[in-house]
Order: structure tokens, then C-alpha cells, then sequence
């Protein structure tokens, strides 16, 4: 079974009501999260959504929106010693945006 869950459907500006862009798929027990914009993981918190269960991330372009929530869920894997391999898909160049992420933090 495949669980939806939109973290996020506002444009570029989180609202009262809304956060930034976000979508959790829940696929046989595993997460792919969709886009992972500024404030996903507190959504995911309000959802019950734990973020360990995440195996997939899929960016489907590279704005603020859609990724400024990349770092802190990074840091939240690694304090967490989230031991899977985590797979990255988005648009060209994106390994080496995730490499200056990495490097950044």
C-alpha cells in the first residue's frame, strides 16, 4: 500500500495554514520524500512521519522552496546514526549540489 502525505503545498512563502513544498510517500514501510523544503521536518513531526524511514529523496528542482530543508535533515540522519544508504534523485548537477550541501555543513 502507498500512503500519501502533503508536508507542504504553499509556494515560496510558508503561510499560517501551509509550509513550503513537501510530499512524504510511504512505499511498503520505506519514505520517499518528494522535494524537501524549510520547515519539512517539523511537518513531519506534526504528520507523525518518522524521518529515519527515509530511503529516497526525490528534488524536482533546485529553488529554495524545494530544498532548503535538506541541510537540517542531513544533520538530523547523522546525529540520529541513520545507517542506510539514502538515494538523491533530482535534475542535472544535483550530485554536486549535494556535495557543496555536505560540505557546508
Amino acid at each position: 500500500m502507498t500512503e500519501i502525505t502533503f508536508l507542504g503545498t504553499s509556494a515560496m512563502v510558508p503561510t499560517k495554514d501551509r509550509n513550503v513544498t513537501g510530499i512524504y510517500l510511504d512505499y511498503k514501510g520505506e519514505g520517499i520524500l518528494i522535494d524537501c523544503g524549510e520547515g519539512t521536518q517539523r511537518q513531519m513531526n506534526i504528520a507523525g512521519i518518522n524521518r529515519l524511514k527515509v530511503r529516497t529523496i526525490l528534488i524536482t528542482h533546485w529553488h529554495g522552496a524545494h530544498i532548503l530543508g535538506l541541510p537540517g535533515l542531513f544533520q538530523t540522519l547523522a546525529i540520529s546514526n541513520y545507517n542506510k544508504t539514502l538515494h538523491i534523485y533530482g535534475p542535472k548537477n544535483t550530485k554536486n549540489f549535494i556535495e557543496l550541501i555536505m560540505k557546508m555543513f
